[in-house]
């Protein structure tokens, strides 16, 4: 269904010189001063009499604001007109251009496209809607960004991703469309979708959006990914360490809470802030100096943070020197999955804090990650993509 918390109806729409129509349904007066005429019609062919027709520029995209309490608020400039007892909606003030005019029905949708040309005909320009049975389309987004908005282009049909970045919509009318992606009224992302109603595949559709994604080119640059951990097959490859009075344990468990699969399952229990338990992988020695960012979805409560971690275990021969450059998150919820991205520029600058040597000094040589545990606690790790490299960059992973 469209959706619509807060209307706006824009004003400026621009009468064109009406064209003339002999026709034999409606007042003469509708008749000989329209521009357009959508006719509305039942899926049994009948006239659909008395529903509610929008219509909107084809390249509309909505601005959403979501205020304090959650409340979304977008500008809506469609033109809102009834069928009459013939089940036709005369126009008679619009602008030249593409438009998408939707009808709605009971249980039932339809959405057609037709164009005003600069100089009108000598008759009346006439669309039909033909209503049909809405259908349901979802889709996942990858990013760190949020709120974000995902439209129908030309439509009133909208809806929000929620934390975990899945978003759906129960009801669209049947046609070619295009799915866009919106951060504060900016398309981070688009894909075209063709709406058909087919019982035996449902549509999903999905987008990963890194940083590059809003950045502007007059060139479109490609961003490398690799998926470098889902956890499906085992946890193998993974260890565990801990300081002396330190414990840690991780095993494969269901992912649970919106997220299909299997996942590591990370517990510790520390008694100190020196002390420190972590999950590890060794990758080899590893150029990640191209690196965009590193994702991951996790969930858990642990007290203090969690902290993800660029190793570098240097041995005697090594021309660099032993440490790290990590990260620190706060992980608070253990039935909420959350998306946590470590960019280069977001690494803590050298300290030398538990051997936080920073990026520059491991860039070009990390043999291990880790991911530390915080004082005490359990968090459950999924999805782990680096983003700027791909699976040669680690071709020296044992």
């Amino acid at each position: 269904m469209m959706q619509r918390a807060v209307t706006i109806f824009a004003a400026g729409w621009i009468l064109l010189s009406a064209c003339s129509k002999n026709d034999t349904a409606g007042s003469t007066f509708e008749t000989e001063n329209s521009i357009a005429k959508i006719i509305v019609v039942n899926s049994d062919g009948t006239p659909a009499v008395r529903q509610m027709v929008s219509i909107l520029n084809e390249n509309f995209v909505g601005s959403f604001q979501v205020d304090s309490a959650g409340n979304v608020e977008v500008l809506d400039e469609a033109i809102y007109k009834e069928s009459n007892d013939d089940g036709f909606v005369y126009l008679d003030s619009l602008r030249a251009g593409n438009y998408i005019v939707e009808a709605q029905g009971e249980s039932l949708l339809g959405a057609s496209r037709f164009s005003i040309p600069e100089t009108l005909p000598d008759s009346c320009i006439s669309v039909s809607v033909n209503l049909d049975l809405p259908v349901e389309i979802s889709g996942k987004i990858q990013s760190e960004i949020s709120p974000i908005f995902i439209q129908l282009r030309g439509t009133n049909h909208w809806t929000l991703a929620d934390s975990l970045g899945n978003f759906a919509f129960a009801e669209l009318p049947q046609g070619n469309f295009e799915l866009i992606v919106l951060h504060e009224s900016e398309i981070l992302a688009s894909d075209s979708v063709s709406v058909i109603a087919d019982s035996s595949e449902k549509i999903f559709i999905e987008f990963v959006l890194t940083d590059s994604s809003n950045s502007s080119s007059d060139s479109e640059t490609e961003v490398l990914s690799y998926l470098f951990e889902n956890f499906e097959d085992s946890i193998a490859g993974w260890y565990t360490s801990s300081s002396e009075y330190a414990t840690a344990s991780l095993s494969a468990d269901s992912a649970g809470f919106g997220r299909e699969g299997i996942v590591a399952h990370f517990s510790s229990q520390n008694d100190s802030t020196g002390n420190w338990a972590l999950m590890g992988r060794f990758i080899g020695v590893t150029d990640l100096s191209d690196l965009d960012s590193v994702a991951f979805w996790i969930r858990g409560n642990v007290e203090g943070t969690v902290s993800f971690a660029f190793d570098v275990l240097a041995d005697s021969a090594a021309s660099y020197e032993s440490g790290k450059s990590w990260k620190h998150f706060e992980v608070s919820s253990d039935s909420e999955w959350i998306r946590l991205v470590v960019t280069p520029d977001s690494l803590l600058p050298a300290d030398s804090i538990g051997g936080n040597i920073g990026w520059d000094a491991v860039k070009s040589h990390v043999t291990n990650i880790s991911i530390f545990g915080g004082l005490s606690g359990d968090f459950w790790l999924d999805d782990i993509t680096f983003y700027g490299v791909d699976s040669t960059a680690f071709k020296n992973e044992e």
